[in-house]
């Protein structure tokens, strides 16, 4: 008898036919013959499979014909298909789970379903599998004797998705980033972590690349991934994709944590983001973050955000909102909320009796006119030397007004040499007049006419403030693009923090396209 497999006959079909026990029994001489028929075929087929797949993980060879030959008559010939560098391709990986003999080690998750597999094929993707299985590697998961793994931080589910990619070079179907959800982002994560712990290379770039897309469509996910890999490699362990998801969550803090990941996270992944210096959010925020976690939780939550408030700063922020928000949400003792406004009320009173300002105004060079403030700490600064500084919005065009020597200068920042207007310093001035009011001469920086500068003392300063502002204040051009704006001013829409409307920002598809990917260290993490 000749049994040929061809290409287009799937093998279950065959093996099928071959294995499968008929109803109608025949006479005992004939079932003996073919028991001893089906041995020598199974002993053949073992020698093929040792001769293809020698023990150990070897490099994959072709079958010799002329061993093919000695064989027999009653051979089955397996097509061979090989790919580039002389390794076998998709059909005989799966070809190779047919039989049960190749399947030789049980992998146990934490749930402790048992996953059977075959070792030389795990350990063709994984050279630490390769020395636990064939090189006597140590490994205290490891039972040489029962052939089991156990594999204790991930899930039945997780690992035939790896044993699935092993044999099929593809993840199952449940694993589908084409509808990003919560749960698709914790599966892929402890899949990455598996390749990652076990050096899987081929599997780790394919779970690293769909782990980012879905970043990229949702940076709400993040939360979940950055949270699933702190549970599994511990808080001070940070990889490649546990990075990016944490760089996405600082970068994009509104739409991540207050999009509603932050409701997915365990406690000690929410320390981890409260305490974060480089989170993009001030200590309002923190407390929103907080607020927000605990409020949607069991009430087991509220006690752990009593605790976890301890890392928020009350000092740093506004005393509106701290009546208003911080006081009645429970987490800070009445004492911790009075001695906050106490720091902030003496702050406040130092700050302004330490604060200088000259105001210069009618200077026919437009960038001269503003408010100054004084610098005591200046670099370079002799103990005679006196300058005031206007910050401009752009960090370069900053003006200085300065004393060298007997004359008074106002010249930008980057330049000092180059300056706008000049005047002397008058010798009998009075005391509240550190700043010479008038006698400007335009410089061949400047344009006429020369300015007039007033030196504000604590208690006027921030009224003429107020009314300068108020005068140089150009029209809002976002109220002119959308009329809405001033509502949404009116309503919880605008952030009283920042000056600013928190509306929802989405990716378009140019941003998402030219977000960052490390193409080239990311196989390095799995090697």
């Amino acid at each position: 008898m000749e049994i040929i497999v061809d290409d287009d006959h799937p093998l279950a079909y065959i093996q099928g036919n071959i294995m499968e026990i008929s109803a109608f029994q025949p006479p005992k001489k004939r079932r003996d013959k073919r028991d001893k028929t089906n041995e020598r075929r199974d002993d053949r087929m073992t020698a093929w499979e040792q001769f293809i797949w020698p023990e150990g993980g070897g490099d994959n060879t072709a079958v010799n014909e002329s061993q093919r030959k000695r064989w027999g008559r009653h051979t089955i010939s397996i097509p061979r298909r090989l790919s580039e560098g002389g390794r076998f391709g998709l059909s005989q990986k799966q070809l190779s789970l047919q039989f049960n003999h190749t399947v030789d080690v049980t992998l146990v998750g934490k749930d402790k379903l048992p996953v059977r597999a075959s070792r030389s094929q795990l350990a063709r993707d994984s050279f630490i599998l390769d020395e636990i299985f064939f090189k006597k590697r140590e490994w205290q998961h490891y039972d040489a004797m029962e052939s089991r793994l156990e594999i204790d931080f991930c899930t039945n589910d997780i690992i035939r998705a790896a044993v699935h990619y092993n044999f099929n070079d593809e993840v199952p179907s449940d694993f589908d980033i084409t509808s990003p959800c919560e749960d698709v982002a914790r599966k892929l994560a402890q899949l990455d972590h598996l390749a990652y712990i076990y050096k899987f290379s081929d599997l780790g770039c394919v779970t690293n690349g769909a782990l980012r897309k879905l970043i990229n469509q949702r940076v709400v996910l993040a939360c979940a991934i950055f949270d699933e890999l702190s549970y599994r490699q511990g808080l001070g362990t940070v990889d490649s994709i546990k990075r990016y998801a944490l760089d996405s969550i600082r970068d994009m803090p509104m739409d991540s944590l207050l999009g509603g990941g932050v409701q997915w996270m365990k406690e000690e992944s929410v320390e981890v983001i409260i305490c974060d210096t480089e989170m993009d959010v001030d200590e309002f925020y923190r407390f929103k973050i907080l607020s927000t976690w605990a409020s949607a939780g069991a009430a087991d939550r509220l006690t752990a955000a009593r605790r976890l408030a301890k890392h928020i700063d009350l000092k740093f922020i506004q005393p509106d909102l701290l009546m208003s928000q911080v006081k009645g949400s429970g987490y800070f003792d009445e004492s911790k909320i009075a001695d906050a406004l106490r720091d902030i009320n003496v702050n406040l009173t130092n700050r302004e009796h330490k604060k200088e300002c000259v105001l210069v105004e009618g200077a026919g060079s437009e960038i001269v006119n503003g408010i100054y403030c004084r610098e005591n700490d200046e670099v370079g600064m002799g103990d005679e030397e006196i300058l005031f500084v206007k910050e401009a919005d752009d960090g370069y065009s900053d003006m200085g007004l300065y004393l060298y020597g007997t004359t008074w200068h106002i010249a930008l920042c980057a330049d000092y040499s180059n300056s706008f207007y000049t005047c002397d310093d008058p010798p009998n001035k009075s005391s509240t007049e550190l700043v010479p009011s008038r006698n400007w001469v335009v410089m061949h920086g400047g344009v006429d006419p020369p300015p007039s500068c007033t030196y504000l003392s604590n208690q006027d300063e921030q009224g003429k403030r107020n009314s300068f502002e108020r005068m140089m204040l150009a029209p809002n051009l976002e109220e002119m693009i959308d009329p809405t704006i001033v509502e949404k001013r009116r309503s919880h829409y605008f952030d009283k923090t920042r000056r600013d409307v928190s509306e929802k920002r989405t990716l378009t598809l140019i941003q998402m396209m030219n977000l960052p990917e490390d193409h080239g260290k990311v196989r390095e993490n799995y090697d």
